[in-house]
């Protein structure tokens, strides 16, 4: 995840922040996961960057050249930093509090991606033959917009007279982030054999919902047969 810079991009506001860094982590470096002789080095990084930046900054001594080994030493300080914020921000001791303390950036807390608690509902808008045009929408206000964090639905269907309690008699047909989808059954089943299709929600995290009351429908001779009206109006 991507944050602004804690870093400051003026000098003299490095120099600043630096002594902070420096006097936190050299009071008790193991507090942060780092070592006493880690604070000691970042400590010298720190003293020749303003002993280069004051050289640079003075009238009477700023110079072209000057001015690079200032922006080179610059460099090393920043580099020096940045690894050991990297320990820090990884070390299971280091909380948000030190952090602010510290200067560094505080991790952002990802909102929890909720499993899907509803179940879509399907309508079935044309059987032809061995596919079957459905629609997946939210239920009782038929809407195709999908639940919040819901990325998409799979898709199943199965074979007999009644639908299937155990899961393993569902064929999956695929997963899918569109509301309207054509179901294809095996083309080996015979017209008028019955055929059922269900589907359930997933999120981002691919955690799966309830599963949809199961709809009905027959394997034609290849004849379109349209539903309602009503659906074919959602779907569009």
């Amino acid at each position: 995840m991507a944050y602004q810079s804690y870093l400051p991009r003026r000098d003299a506001e490095l120099v600043t922040w630096s002594a902070n860094f420096a006097t936190k982590i050299s009071a008790a470096p193991l507090t942060y996961g780092l070592t006493t002789s880690q604070a000691a080095n970042y400590a010298d990084f720190r003293d020749i960057f303003v002993q280069v930046y004051q050289t640079a900054s003075s009238p009477a001594t700023r110079s072209p050249t000057n001015i690079i080994i200032k922006d080179e030493k610059r460099s090393e300080l920043v580099a020096n930093t940045r690894q050991l914020v990297g320990i820090v921000q990884k070390y299971p001791g280091t909380t948000d509090p030190m952090r602010s303390e510290l200067g560094i950036n505080i991790p952002k807390q990802r909102e929890p991606v909720p499993v899907p608690a509803v179940s879509p509902s399907i309508d079935l808008l044309r059987i032809l033959g061995h596919e079957a045009d459905i629609v997946l929408h939210t239920g009782v206000l038929s809407s195709i917009a999908k639940p919040d964090g819901v990325k998409g639905a799979s898709v199943f269907y199965a074979v007999g007279e009644t639908a299937p309690v155990n899961v393993n008699e569902w064929v999956f047909v695929m997963n899918t982030q569109k509301n309207k989808e054509t179901v294809t059954f095996d083309l080996a089943l015979t017209p008028g054999t019955k055929v059922w299709i269900t589907a359930f929600w997933y999120n981002t995290r691919s955690q799966s919902g309830p599963a949809a009351d199961p709809i009905s429908t027959v394997i034609n001779y290849g004849q379109p047969v349209m539903m309602s009206q009503q659906s074919l109006s959602k779907a569009a």
